[in-house]
Order: C-alpha cells, then sequence, then structure tokens
C-alpha cells in the first residue's frame, strides 16, 4: 500500500482497565515506509497487599515498536529494520497462602487475590528491547541471499516474598539480567526440481542472575550466577524431485557450543552486599569457573510420496543436540564428594 495509515484503539473496563493502542504508518517516496506502534495499559489491582497497603495484581506496561521498510519496485532487494521497547512498572503479584502461618498463626485470607508480604525492595520494575535487521536480495530467479540480525536485553529487579507473610521467611530481592546478539546467513536456491537452503548461524549470549535468600535469624544466602555462551553453526537442507510423485530431502547442522560460568554462592549475617550490605561471607558455598565445549552434527533425511494431490505418505529420521551447561544456582559444597 502506498498510502499513510493511522490506527486509534481505546479499551475501558473494570478495575479501571484503560488501554491505548496507537499504531500508524507513512510511506516515504516508492520505496520506503515507515511504521510505528505503542500502548500504555494501565488497571487497577483487583487484591490489595494487607501489609504494605500496595494494589495486588495492578498493570503498568508501556511499549512501544518502530519499523522501516525499504522495497524498490524491482524486488531484487528487500529490507525491514524494527526496533521494540517494553516498560512494565506493575506492582510484584503477591502469593496467596493456603495454609496458616505456622509460628504466628495468621489466618488464610477469605480473598484469593490479597496478600501480606512485606518485602518491597528492590522495587519491581522489568524492561526489554530489541531491535532486528532483516535484508533479502533475489539477484536472479534461482537465488536469494538473505541476513538476519538480532539484539535483544531484558533487566528485571524483583522482590519475591515466599512466604507471603510480614515475616523475613525466604525473601527473596534479586535481579535478572540477560543480552543477545545473532546473525544468521541464508543463500536459498530453487531451480524448480531442487531447492536448498544453506547457512551459518552465530550467537553471542550472557545471562545474569543475583538474588538473595533472606530466612530467619538475620541470614542471607547470596547466590550469583553469569553465565556467557556462544554458539556457530552451519547447516543445510535440500530437497530433490524425483518426479512427480517423489520427493528425497536430506540435511544436517554442525553446531559448536562454548559455555563460559561463574557461579559465587555464600552466606552472610544480613543482607548481601549485592543488597546493601557491607560485611564478608561467613560461609561460601561456591566459587566456580568454569568453561566447557560441545560440539555435534546433526543429520536429518525423509522421503515423500504423494498418490494423489490429496494424500502424502512420508518416512522421516532426524537426530537432535542440545548443548551442555552450568547451573548458574549451583552449590558447590554440595557436590564436592561427588563421583
Amino acid at each position: 500500500p502506498t498510502r499513510a495509515a493511522l490506527r486509534v484503539r481505546g479499551t475501558y473496563g473494570t478495575y479501571n482497565q484503560a488501554d491505548l493502542v496507537v499504531s500508524g504508518s507513512v510511506p516515504i517516496g516508492d520505496t520506503v515506509r515507515i511504521g510505528a506502534a505503542g500502548a500504555r495499559l494501565t488497571r487497577d489491582g483487583y487484591g490489595d497487599n494487607l501489609t504494605t497497603g500496595q494494589e495486588n495484581y495492578n498493570k503498568s506496561v508501556l511499549a512501544g515498536r518502530g519499523t522501516i521498510e525499504i522495497a524498490p519496485d524491482s524486488g531484487v532487494i528487500f529490507v525491514r529494520a524494527s526496533a521494540d521497547y517494553t516498560h512494565d512498572k506493575s506492582n510484584t503479584r503477591g502469593g496467596h497462602r493456603l495454609i496458616p502461618g505456622l509460628v504466628s498463626g495468621a489466618p488464610v485470607l477469605a480473598d484469593v487475590y490479597d496478600s501480606r508480604g512485606a518485602l518491597v525492595a528492590p522495587k519491581q520494575d522489568v524492561e526489554s528491547l530489541g531491535v532486528s535487521l532483516f535484508a533479502e536480495a533475489k539477484p536472479n530467479d534461482w537465488l536469494t541471499v538473505r541476513s538476519i540480525t538480532a539484539y535483544r536485553k531484558d533487566d528485571s529487579a524483583t522482590p519475591i516474598d515466599f512466604d507471603a507473610l510480614p515475616a523475613v521467611d525466604v525473601d527473596v530481592p534479586a535481579f535478572y539480567n540477560n543480552k543477545q546478539t545473532s546473525q544468521e546467513v541464508q543463500l536459498l536456491v530453487d531451480t524448480g526440481g531442487f531447492s536448498g537452503l544453506f547457512g551459518l548461524y552465530y550467537l553471542d549470549a550472557r545471562a545474569q542472575t543475583v538474588f538473595d535468600v533472606r530466612i530467619p535469624g538475620g541470614l542471607a544466602a547470596l547466590t550469583k550466577g553469569d553465565v556467557d555462551t556462544n554458539t556457530a553453526a552451519i547447516f543445510t537442507d535440500m530437497t530433490y524431485d524425483l518426479g512427480d510423485m517423489i520427493s528425497l530431502s536430506v540435511g544436517g547442522r554442525y553446531t559448536w557450543d562454548k559455555r563460559r560460568s561463574t557461579v559465587n554462592r555464600g552466606v552472610f549475617i544480613g543482607a548481601s552486599p549485592a543488597f546493601g550490605g557491607t560485611t564478608a561471607p561467613i560461609v561460601v558455598q561456591s566459587d566456580f569457573r568454569g568453561t566447557a565445549d560441545f560440539e555435534k552434527f546433526t543429520p536429518r533425511a525423509s522421503v515423500s510420496f504423494k498418490p494423489t494431490a490429496d494424500h502424502t505418505v512420508y518416512a522421516s529420521y532426524s537426530k537432535g543436540f542440545k548443548g551442555g551447561g552450568f547451573d548458574p544456582r549451583g552449590v558447590t559444597t554440595a557436590c564436592r564428594n561427588a563421583a
């Protein structure tokens, strides 16, 4: 389409739910088009935290996305670049206890959406963003070249009060941070009786986790895990028509995985340094650094028979692969004597 477009959608509902979504696109000349969308999603909670006074199960989300496409009339080149962002500032969802407090005797609440957890730090906050670039070129009728590039990142701060009571009993302030970059290149060949896909793939990812587990007695167990992943692969998938009724397909993928990990776990008096504490650990349960490499060839083959236009009979064989890894919450002292 060559015309500009604008759409606005609003919703209002119970618990003061108010959603607004605005999207639109506009052409620039004959080959470029820009599009964008934004959303604001809100709702009051349908429960309450009786200790902190916060609404429980409320919603406060802001999100946006933008896209630019370049598509000349020749059809030889197509490019799409896009970015998205989401910010969720909804309150922490407090749990509902099914049994009374074992020490305090606090009764089960009548409303399953109410809670009594007292942990409020860090303040619940979740952000995520991503960008991607898709480019495709068709130098001739039988060949297509594609490049797919992407980056994603998310950061979460969340207080998790597992006992759902004011007492400090398995209270878990936590941070989660993830990011990854990927690149894929594809060659697609189609000569009529033969079609094939040939590609390369690379991923660079990092996942970080840090949280305290606070228990009665003023103790906290800090867990801090950091796992890096590098993955590369080459792959192909080819199909050859032996006639109008029989097709043979073969393919394979060779994958290289490399994992690097750092895991620290210790018991502290009071909060750990990651959450405002200043003391050294009284017990070190994990101080681990590890590296591991994995690689595998995974083949695939199939044959299909099409006796009629509405029926297909086929047989296939394939193997899969999943690289190993490290537990970012591992307790080294628990495994020290393992065989």
